[in-house]
Parts: C-alpha cells; sequence; structure tokens
C-alpha cells in the first residue's frame, strides 16, 4: 500500500467527539493503542536477528550442501577413473577414493536431514 492509502485507509471518524472529556477519553484510548502497538514492536524487532539468520541458512545451506554433494562426487568419479586408467599409482588413490565415499556420504546424509528439517516447518 502507498503512503497516501495507508493513511485514508487509518483515517477515522470523530463526529461523535462532542465535548472535552470525550476528546480526552478518546486520546487515551489512542495512546493505549500506541503503546500496545510499540510494544508489539519491540518484540518483533527481538526477534528479528533469529529470523534472519533462520532465512539465511535455509538459503544458503541447500546451495553449500549441493555444491559439497557434486563435488565429492566428481572428486570420486575422477579418482574411479584414474585407478582404471592406470595412468597414476592406485595405492594412494584408493585411500583417497574411501575419502571421497565418506565424504559424500556425510553430505548426502547432512543434505537429506536439512530437507526432512525443512519440510516439517
Amino acid at each position: 500500500m502507498t503512503r497516501m492509502k495507508t493513511a485514508q485507509a487509518n483515517k477515522k471518524d470523530f463526529s461523535h467527539i462532542d465535548n472535552l472529556e470525550e476528546l480526552h477519553e478518546e486520546m487515551r484510548i489512542v495512546k493505549v493503542r500506541i503503546k500496545e502497538t510499540e510494544k508489539e514492536l519491540a518484540e518483533r524487532w527481538k526477534q528479528l536477528p533469529t529470523e534472519v539468520f533462520k532465512g539465511a541458512v535455509s538459503l544458503l545451506l541447500p546451495v553449500y550442501l549441493s555444491n559439497k554433494v557434486a563435488g565429492k562426487s566428481w572428486s570420486l568419479v575422477n579418482n574411479i577413473s584414474k585407478v582404471f586408467s592406470r595412468h597414476q599409482k592406485t595405492e594412494g588413490l584408493k585411500t583417497e577414493i574411501m575419502g571421497n565415499v565418506k565424504k559424500l556420504g556425510l553430505f548426502t546424509a547432512l543434505k537429506a536431514g536439512f530437507n526432512l528439517w525443512k519440510k516439517r516447518q
């Protein structure tokens, strides 16, 4: 909503105010409403850092985990192809392959866990 539309939507009819007592009563009601709104805004302000962190994590973590899974998958495929081509010594590659398999499993499990957690919310 634009500022003009918001201002028009918030306008109230004060034609029922006929004397000073009614004016003071309406002023008291407005002050109470303002205090309640300020209190609500203060509570929301306290929650803001938590919500920002949750939003950042929910946006960045899937991308990070997807990149890690893709990177580890590529490393695994690359090392396995080196074993079959036999251009390099295979002793060190076998340990590297097992390390890549473990890391790939870990990041895949983390990604699956994150997806389950996100679906529950």
